[in-house]
């Protein structure tokens, strides 16, 4: 029904005289819209539904916070009814309030999942209202490279699924109660293994209740009034004092950045167990994310940590023996402890018993996550994974939605990341700790100009991760190794997992063994004298860096007699003899992170994804930078110059994937015959996933009525037969843009 009928957005100033027009207009009387009120200026947007537009507006308009607000947008079709409605509002929070343009004032409890008539074809649509937003510009990212962001995967705007929303209602239930009857300090230990939305709930909850601190007025509408957490939250405004407790510095890095982009939060509400420990004052409630990773006083990394480390238990009267969990539940009266026994990695963490008798206090809450949420493998490849390490299964499985593969050569693997890393991006390698850090601390320029590596396997050879904070997110990290402290906490679309040399099997005791010297992790083993204390902490290891793909996984080992025993349970690719040139030529490409200014455009251009060059060349947006490359070999360098990196084949041989190509920006004169970068609403290409193109530009020209030129067509030709050329009749100034004409490519 819904191809049927055209989405319609209609634009109006939000002011009283608005209200005349909207009950003049078609979908006025009770018609089922979704809106978007917002203010560019300020950044402020709130996102809604209703069937009253109306009255809802009028609604709004006496609320301070919205009257503020500039403009409104309503969303209207006439095939849409309230579950459409209730289903592209949830989807349009959940995209904007990672878009990174506005900040919501919209509460984060009242979005829910329902099942509909032709649900599929309606989220279809969504995505052409997505364009058309971008049109209006009104959003600026694409959804793939949204998806892709930190701020969407930990967006506390995300819908629960029942099994978070079941444990979501008992926790506020129990704290509303213990802070009504001022009940004295308890622990509430959400219990869920790797990738059941554990962070995702904290980050979640922690939203609902500063909200509710600020004494929000809910927005409930027509919505089931029984499943909006905001009526449970709302109540909680006891002033409390919140954080946010990350105990690995990677992970606490990026959530600093995420908290950033919502209103609300702070990154300074993101803490260490340190920051805990040296507040001032005690805190009403604490959520600790990966809990599992707080540390006690063993194998710290240095002489100065055991200092610092002393000093803050003897503040807190704890003596040698506290920890940083002691510290947790010193400072605060609520602690919410998120934790999963399997995801301990190093002898440095809380021993499991710590958490085993939090468990077991008949005093504290207990709460439990089950549902697999990260992985498209389900709980059953999670299970699948343990079993194997474990030498517990039996038959092979196989997972239709679930993309795993093992490789009988490292670089095939290697390579497909990286081609699955275009595909999709966020796709990356891992391995097991099994090589010493020779390159750590070298920059990228010294490690190729003297041929520096890490790893060496048959031959090929690969360097670990340059930087261990943010280093999924780096510019370079796609042509290093990453390790379980960079990964750790992090979801990926696609993940390659090295087994290194340091784990093998017993063919005739049917066991998994270790090699203790060929671990490289010294503060993961040291003390430990027992091998299957060892073993377990490595277990865990692979069982974490095994979850992290969402979509797939890829596996190569380099043991002969693991690898054979893994054989039995995935599927087996063979070694491919034809190598990707592109993997050789990226890594030959410095990409900088920030350099001087007076080197920006007289030697280096700014590197950007194509989707963050047309926005910034071609609407004005505000877009990040991948880094600086240098440029030697195209003449001189202007700041209309810039860098993307090319997608596919269908250019060659005059450009090939993966080469970095420069344009330059509104460029003046004929452009028949060129190599262009454009971007256009109506268009796909393949090649950029998206509606982005770099090809050969050709205009047919008319004259108008008026006795001018203008476009009949223009043509968008590839430079590879294999390809079709992307025609465009009719052409809209102000949907096809070209953003940049081709200058050359950067040679290594």
């Amino acid at each position: 029904m819904i191809r049927n009928y055209h989405t319609t957005i209609t634009d109006y100033i939000f002011n009283k005289k608005t209200f005349s027009e909207l009950k003049e207009s078609t979908f006025g009387d009770k018609w089922p819209v979704v809106y978007i009120i917002e203010d560019k200026g300020k950044r402020l947007a709130y996102i809604g539904e209703t069937t009253n537009i109306c009255n809802r507006i009028n609604q709004h308009w006496n609320n301070p916070k919205r009257k503020k607000l500039k403009s409104i947008h309503i969303i209207h079709n006439p095939a849409f009814n309230k579950s459409v409605i209730l289903d592209l509002e949830a989807f349009l929070i959940k995209y904007i309030a990672s878009d990174g343009k506005y900040q919501l004032q919209n509460g984060n409890g009242g979005q829910h999942f329902h099942h509909y008539y032709q649900r599929e074809e309606y989220q279809k649509e969504f995505k052409y209202i997505w364009q058309i937003l971008k049109k209006h510009n009104i959003v600026t990212q694409d959804i793939r490279i949204i998806e892709n962001s930190d701020l969407f995967k930990y967006s506390p705007y995300k819908i629960l699924n029942l099994d978070q929303f079941n444990v979501a209602v008992q926790i506020l239930t129990d704290l509303k109660y213990d802070l009504g009857n001022n009940n004295q300090s308890r622990s509430f230990i959400i219990d869920g293994g790797a990738g059941t939305g554990k962070s995702i709930l904290g980050i979640f909850l922690l939203k609902l209740l500063v909200d509710a601190q600020n004494e929000t007025n809910w927005a409930i509408e027509e919505n089931n009034l029984e499943e909006d957490l905001n009526l449970i939250a709302n109540g909680l405004n006891y002033n409390l004092k919140m954080g946010y407790v990350v105990p690995m510095q990677n992970f606490r890095k990026t959530l600093k950045k995420v908290f950033k982009g919502i209103k609300g939060l702070s990154p300074n509400m993101v803490l260490s167990p340190a920051d805990v420990a040296n507040s001032q004052d005690k805190y009403d409630i604490l959520i600790i994310d990966e809990s599992h990773r707080l540390r006690q006083r063993y194998g710290l990394a240095s002489p100065g940590d055991y200092k610092a480390f002393d000093h803050k238990n003897e503040i807190l009267g704890l003596g040698k023996k506290g920890t940083e969990l002691d510290w947790i539940l010193k400072k605060s009266k609520y602690q919410f402890f998120f934790y999963d026994s399997g995801q301990s990695i190093k002898p440095t963490d809380v021993d499991p018993e710590r958490f085993f008798l939090l468990l077991q206090n008949k005093h504290n809450y207990k709460y439990k996550l089950t549902s697999q949420l990260r992985c498209k493998g389900g709980n059953d490849y999670i299970q699948y994974i343990q079993n194997i390490l474990n030498c517990k299964q039996k038959l092979k499985i196989t997972f239709k939605e679930y993309d795993l593969k093992l490789y009988e050569d490292v670089d095939d693997m290697i390579s497909e990341i990286k081609k699955k890393n275009k595909e999709v991006g966020l796709c990356r390698n891992i391995a097991g700790y099994a090589w010493d850090w020779k390159t750590k601390g070298k920059s990228l320029s010294s490690i190729i100009k003297e041929n520096l590596f890490d790893i060496e396997i048959n031959g090929y050879k690969y360097i670990w991760n340059r930087t261990d904070t943010d280093w999924i997110n780096s510019p370079n990290s796609i042509n290093e190794i990453g390790c379980i402290h960079t990964t750790q906490g992090f979801d990926l679309n696609y993940a390659g997992i090295i087994l290194g040399p340091e784990i093998d099997y017993d063919n005739e005791k049917n066991r998994i063994f270790i090699y203790k010297k060929r671990y490289k992790d010294n503060k993961g083993k040291m003390g430990i004298e027992n091998d299957s204390i060892l073993l377990a902490y490595i277990k865990n290891i692979y069982t974490t860096i095994l979850e992290r793909g969402l979509e797939g996984t890829y596996i190569y080992v380099c043991n002969d007699s693991l690898r054979n025993y893994l054989k039995q349970f995935f599927p087996v690719i063979k070694h491919n003899t034809e190598k990707l040139l592109f993997t050789e030529k990226v890594k030959t490409i410095e990409i900088c992170e920030d350099i001087i200014p007076e080197d920006q455009f007289s030697e280096y251009l700014p590197l950007y994804t194509i989707q963050a060059a047309c926005g910034y060349f071609g609407e004005g947006d505000e877009v990040n930078k991948l880094g600086w490359i240098k440029v030697s070999n195209l003449g001189k360098l202007d700041k209309n110059m810039f860098v993307v990196q090319a997608k596919g084949n269908s250019m060659e041989p005059t450009i090939h994937d993966g080469d970095y190509c420069v344009f330059r920006a509104n460029p003046v004169g004929s452009r028949q015959g060129k190599i262009v970068l454009t971007q256009h609403i109506n268009f796909y290409d393949g090649d950029n996933v998206g509606n982005y193109s770099i090809k050969t530009y050709t205009s047919l020209k008319k004259y108008s009525e008026t006795g001018e030129w203008e476009h009949e067509k223009i043509v968008l030709e590839p430079k590879n037969k294999d390809y079709k050329s992307i025609s465009i009749d009719n052409v809209d100034c102000n949907e096809f843009k070209v953003i940049g004409e081709f200058i050359g490519i950067i040679k290594p």
